[in-house]
């Protein structure tokens, strides 16, 4: 079944938008780096966590993989930050640590999936496509917040108050859910309503307009589009 959700953005199968590694030794993400690329995924590499916050506020991923010991701070708070803000992001925590403790606390903090080191690069690739499968599956339902977006019935929720939208008012705010608290630019906008090359650059500030005037009436100031200034549009939750 479809899910509504463009693999580009949850499953590349062979080829995926974007994995963001954060991963401070070189020895491990040299090579993942190498083998997840050989696999057919594109890869961004942090060696931080001030690294990879920038990455995130840049563009979400399709897929986090986090290391726990990091220079900058431990790499659970992060996981369990980030899931806060971008729920649908499945991540898979790394760490040379073998207690049980540890997975459980990264289960808990948010992560799909544990790997401890040292671990075999096959193993992990053949993981990270499962957490990439099943985010596909599970992607019929979209949330950011209270807002609730079922993509097989096409229905919208704010704090469990259905919303009526357009079929195109519908695809638009799907976009800025999919992408959390990441920008939409006017041309992704653009490319998505524009199925029969009749919309006009103009008439992306309709859309806009309208769902600004549906999502501040289902929600108040709990929930807005924001400008941003040359970049395009994003979500924002109070």
């Amino acid at each position: 079944m479809d899910s509504g959700v463009p693999r580009s953005a949850l499953l590349r199968g062979a080829t995926v938008d974007k994995i963001l590694l954060v991963e401070d030794n070189p020895g491990i993400y040299q090579s993942l780096i190498t083998n997840l690329e050989l696999s057919g995924f594109s890869v961004v590499h942090a060696a931080t966590l001030k690294e990879a916050a920038i990455q995130l506020s840049k563009s979400v991923p399709g897929l986090l993989i986090l290391d726990i010991n990091l220079p900058d701070g431990n790499g659970l708070d992060f996981c369990r930050e980030t899931q806060a803000k971008h729920p649908l992001l499945p991540v898979i925590m790394l760490t040379a640590k073998t207690d049980e403790k540890t997975a459980v606390e990264s289960l808990a903090n948010g992560a799909v999936d544990f790997v401890r080191k040292p671990f075999g690069t096959t193993e992990l690739i053949a993981r990270v496509k499962r957490a990439l499968d099943r985010q596909v599956k599970d992607a019929q339902i979209l949330s950011f917040g209270l807002l609730k977006m079922n993509l097989t019935e096409r229905t919208v929720q704010f704090d469990r108050k259905a919303m009526k939208l357009s079929k195109r008012e519908f695809d638009v705010l799907a976009l800025f859910v999919k992408r959390g608290n990441g920008i939409v630019s006017r041309d992704e906008i653009l490319t998505k309503v524009d199925e029969d090359c009749e919309i006009m650059d103009r008439t992306i500030d309709s859309y806009i307009s309208h769902l600004r005037a549906k999502l501040k009436k289902a929600g108040g100031e709990k929930i807005k589009i924001a400008a941003v200034y040359g970049a395009g549009y994003r979500l924002e939750e109070k």
